[in-house]
């Protein structure tokens, strides 16, 4: 507020009702769709067939190698979690906000998760972090960030579970992109097919002044024998006569 005040120009209308703060009330969900996923929360699927409260968000953290290591490596780090709540928050008719709610997987400890033989990543949700137990604790990420995976547990040990990833819903990557300038990164062009076709091939003239050929010459003819309707038509002739002879008496 202090900032607005004193005419500060950068800083966004955004910024200035999220330091506002959200209304007192928000709306709770116990279904969402966003990211071309639909998710449900724990207690909605209870008693269904279907799995849709998996949650996989991936952000980018600093690690170090060992104890003893003072250089952190930036990596992308994926958390898993199980969507719990779901909570729109607005910012007094600006903008709204969605807030998923999740147990998450305890990643930074190996008894909360790993990798089998075949390189399957395997969580244990008897190993949780940010529960709320600690002030510090932050189970609510953006619905944004969220993409949604599957648990499917290990028959032999109960409390592991194999995670799948798996693409939305009517979502199809059909982008390819092909460096044109001597190989490098200069420019890049986004196909709908694949660069290796011939362009030309895929394109119609849309010239009003040019004929366009709709018939197919890569493939041999097809003769269809067709039978006139003769009958109708002589009959259609001995009308007109009788006509055109009426109208002459």
């Amino acid at each position: 507020m202090a900032l607005k005040k004193a005419n500060i120009e950068h800083i966004s209308d955004e910024l200035f009702w999220l330091a506002k703060g959200p209304n007192d009330m928000a709306i709770r969900y116990t279904a969402y769709l966003i990211n071309g996923f639909r998710f449900h929360t724990k207690d909605r699927e209870l008693n269904r067939n279907t799995q849709n409260s998996g949650v996989v968000v991936s952000a980018t953290t600093s690690s170090f190698a060992s104890a003893k290591d003072e250089n952190p490596s930036l990596g992308d780090v994926n958390y898993y979690g199980i969507l719990t709540d779901i909570f729109e928050l607005d910012y007094r008719g600006h903008f709204r906000v969605v807030l998923f709610k999740c147990d998450w997987v305890d990643i930074n400890r190996r008894s909360g998760i790993k990798q089998d033989e075949f390189g399957f990543t395997l969580v244990n949700f008897k190993r949780l972090t940010n529960t709320g137990k600690f002030f510090s604790d932050e189970p609510f990420v953006l619905a944004s960030q969220a993409e949604q995976v599957f648990y499917i547990q290990d028959p032999i040990e109960k409390d592991w579970h194999v995670v799948v990833k798996h693409k939305p819903r009517d979502l199809f990557d059909m982008n390819e992109k092909l460096n044109l300038i001597d190989g490098k990164d200069d420019m890049d062009v986004d196909f709908l097919y694949s660069p290796n076709e011939n362009m030309a091939e895929n394109i119609i003239s849309s010239d009003i002044d040019e004929d366009i050929n709709w018939v197919r010459t890569d493939v041999p003819g097809v003769t269809i024998d067709v039978s006139l309707p003769t009958s109708n038509v002589a009959r259609e002739g001995n009308d007109y006569e009788s006509d055109f002879i009426e109208s002459d008496c």
